[in-house]
């Protein structure tokens, strides 16, 4: 079904009507080519393996390897762990990642926006025991937030540890739905 203005309607309101239109709805240019045909523009990595992690200093980010490329419409995947929108507009941004390590710690992570990390996505977390073995600690940073973008942004995930960076820490990111990195452009209102 489609969204198209109906002029018989009460205040021209909207109406959904299959595509093509019958009499009495409105045919397009309502929103030509979006109206009805999903979202104008999505994209999204994760990596397939686990990620072993080698931090060389507290508060510097490293990027996170996204290594697998999903399904996509108008953003493209110009380099290792990025992704890059075609259309400019707002955009719904989401992220997941599990992070294991041997020292609780207290980890950051955000989407960088052409080398700069989006406030709107930065998020920290200490790692907790994890109850099953007590001899690793675990942390899922996520986030979901809305965003406007440029064409040609070029979106990555990066992680870093603050404050003090622990000697001997092992640190790693495990594969598949755990580290994910997602854009959804959201259509603008007609």
């Amino acid at each position: 079904m489609t969204i198209y203005p109906n002029s018989s309607a009460p205040n021209n309101s909207a109406r959904c009507c299959p595509v093509p239109p019958p009499p009495p709805c409105c045919p397009p240019p309502c929103r030509p080519g979006t109206a009805g045909n999903g979202l104008a523009a999505y994209g999204g990595l994760y990596n397939a393996t686990t990620q072993l992690l080698f931090f060389t200093q507290a508060d510097t980010y490293l990027p996170v390897s996204l290594n697998t490329p999903m399904s996509a419409r108008n953003v493209a995947y110009p380099a290792a762990n990025s992704l890059m929108v075609a259309e400019p507009g707002d955009y719904e941004i989401n992220y997941n990642v599990l992070l294991n390590a041997n020292k609780a710690v207290d980890a950051a992570i955000g989407v960088r926006r052409n080398g700069a990390i989006i406030q709107q996505t930065r998020g920290s977390q200490t790692l907790s025991a994890d109850g099953s073995t007590g001899l690793t600690f675990d942390a899922r940073l996520s986030c979901s937030t809305i965003v406007t973008l440029a064409a040609n942004d070029v979106l990555d995930l990066a992680i870093a540890i603050l404050r003090t960076l622990p000697a001997n820490l092992d640190a790693i990111i495990n594969g598949n739905a755990n580290a994910t990195l997602t854009v959804k452009k959201l259509d603008p209102i007609a």
